[in-house]
């Protein structure tokens, strides 16, 4: 309730702030069968979530920026008749979740050049560069939107370059004491920082090309991955386009996990009647010293239609069918199947 006082009240006063935001239901049947242990389940539930960004610009470029929402699996604030009780005794209708700065930064942004300080966001949903840096494990379900929540704490930059955009990037990972002394024994950490290098380039034509850089430095838990590779997207019939990503990614510091990975996403998005049908395909896989291979598949299809559109906003239906399986050492161990119907309203 503060929050929602306090952002009315800034949005009174001051006329060149922007507050927006999105609202979410969605029913799903979720099912998941372990193939180690020989279980299997089915759950039919509801998801909710919303999201309040405000945007306030202060003149020649310079702005704030925050999103306000629950710091939950992909935003969501949980399932009905989940969440936080107000006492011991209530029952689980009661449950309620928290509200967290999900973004918060300041920058700078010119035609030609610009950056941004703070909890910045960098979305995932569309680029698997992320997946599988951060979570070479569990690369095959886009995992920084689902665990990370499309955000890092860190600087980003921009600059227009030879007909394209090139971005550079700084993650704060992990903050640890540098220095400390306990009975006379020194011990000397360093803290863990990502850098991020894409370059955005497109044409007329329709094709569009992102080669990335990721180099992680410093790490005691994470290590040093370096990771490579690029997104591609082609225009190939009326109204359809074509899109790919091949990333590759190596670890090798001692006394960490060393490994050695790959991903390759094909998909297809376009115009079908009066919505828009995107689905892709994911091939991972992952190898780790010790030899057990974890190889994985993911697919994602779904169907947007607007149901209704006005300047204040719209409500979007996005039916979607997510098909996850995991196997290690050519062993099929986990499968989950999700079939959801999204509901968005939009408002701005």
């Amino acid at each position: 309730m503060y929050y929602l006082l306090i952002l009315m009240f800034v949005n009174i006063c001051f006329a060149d702030i922007h507050l927006s935001g999105v609202a979410k239901i969605r029913p799903r049947w979720d099912s998941v069968e372990n193939h180690t242990d020989t279980t299997k389940s089915g759950d039919y539930y509801y998801l909710y979530q919303a999201r309040l960004h405000l945007k306030a610009d202060i003149g020649e470029g310079w702005y704030f920026s925050t999103k306000l929402g629950h710091n939950g699996i992909a935003y969501w604030a949980g399932k009905f008749s989940e969440g936080e009780l107000p006492n011991s005794e209530a029952l689980s209708i009661a449950g309620r979740s928290s509200l967290s700065f999900m973004e918060l930064y300041y920058g700078l942004s010119r035609e030609k050049y610009g950056f941004a300080l703070g909890l910045v966001p960098i979305n995932g949903i569309g680029n698997p560069v992320l997946d599988i840096h951060y979570y070479p494990r569990n690369m095959t379900e886009i995992p920084w939107l689902i665990l990370n929540n499309n955000a890092y704490h860190g600087f980003s930059s921009f600059l227009k370059l030879g007909g394209g955009k090139l971005n550079a990037r700084l993650s704060v990972d992990n903050n640890v004491k540098q220095s400390s002394e306990y009975n006379g024994m020194k011990t000397k950490s360093s803290d863990q920082n990502t850098v991020m290098l894409s370059y955005d380039y497109s044409n007329t034509s329709g094709m569009s090309a992102s080669p990335w850089l990721i180099k992680t430095f410093g790490g005691d838990t994470l290590g040093n991955p370096l990771t490579l590779g690029a997104n591609l997207t082609l225009s190939i019939i009326r109204g359809f386009t074509l899109f790919t990503s091949y990333y590759i990614t190596s670890q090798s510091q001692e006394g960490t996990d060393t490994y050695s990975g790959n991903l390759l996403r094909v998909g297809l998005k376009g115009k079908i009647g009066p919505g828009t049908l995107v689905g892709w395909f994911d091939k991972t896989g992952y190898n780790p010293e010790d030899g057990n291979t974890a190889n994985g598949s993911f697919v994602w299809i779904h169907y947007q239609y607007t149901l209704f559109k006005s300047e204040a906003g719209q409500v979007i239906l996005k039916p979607t069918v997510r098909l996850l399986r995991k196997s290690e050492n050519n062993q099929s161990t986990f499968s989950r199947s999700k079939f959801e119907l999204t509901t968005v309203m939009k408002f701005q």
